[in-house]
């Protein structure tokens, strides 16, 4: 069966950690085939178009990717396995995108219909920040909201669909740059 809950969490800008539940009904004893691939450029080697792919296998059910590009979009795949063969028709697939230096956000997957978010302030703020707008887009809809806090629930959310969050500190004299998370949510 599939692996759940997998979840990403941007270690630094150039480190994600990535975690999930094993199967509900292994069959034999699993163990995991991660692939954390590019998905931003291709290279050409060659008249060839290559992405960039690292492999890995192992026994445990989190892993840390190190020496990644900053601010970089990847493809990460989880694929559980025995010693019969590889299950690749249950292979989970989260989409992230390493940190900018100095700012770190979290998101972790709670169902295919809810994702929870938290970010940390701006290292150099430009002035005391008095809110944080939100910005959700999603394939047509658009919610923007205002909080103190650094951290958010989204729900009510549709299962299996890209969304992109914007977050930007807030002060009184007017909202300042903002982040752009890309978010998935899981299949139902």
């Amino acid at each position: 069966g599939p692996v759940h809950n997998l979840t990403a969490t941007i270690y630094s800008s150039t480190a994600v950690v990535i975690s999930w539940d094993p199967p509900l009904e292994p069959n034999g004893r699993v163990f995991y085939q991660l692939s954390l691939q590019e998905a931003g450029t291709t290279h050409s080697s060659i008249n060839r178009t290559v992405n960039f792919t690292i492999t890995k296998t192992t026994t445990d059910n989190i892993y840390l990717f190190t020496k990644l590009r900053k601010y970089f979009p990847y493809i990460i795949k989880v694929t559980p396995a025995t010693s019969a063969g590889s299950a690749v028709n249950h292979t989970a697939v989260q989409n992230l995108r390493t940190d900018e230096d100095g700012t770190h956000r979290f998101f972790r997957n709670l169902s295919s219909t809810s994702i929870h978010v938290s970010w940390f302030p701006p290292v150099e703020a430009n002035g005391e920040i008095i809110d944080y707008a939100v910005v959700l887009q999603g394939p047509g809809t658009m919610n923007k909201t205002y909080t103190t806090e650094t951290h958010l629930m989204l729900s009510e959310l549709t299962p299996f669909t890209p969304y992109n969050l914007s977050i930007a500190a807030v002060t009184r004299i007017g909202v300042g740059p903002s982040v752009i998370i890309p978010l998935h949510t899981d299949e139902a």
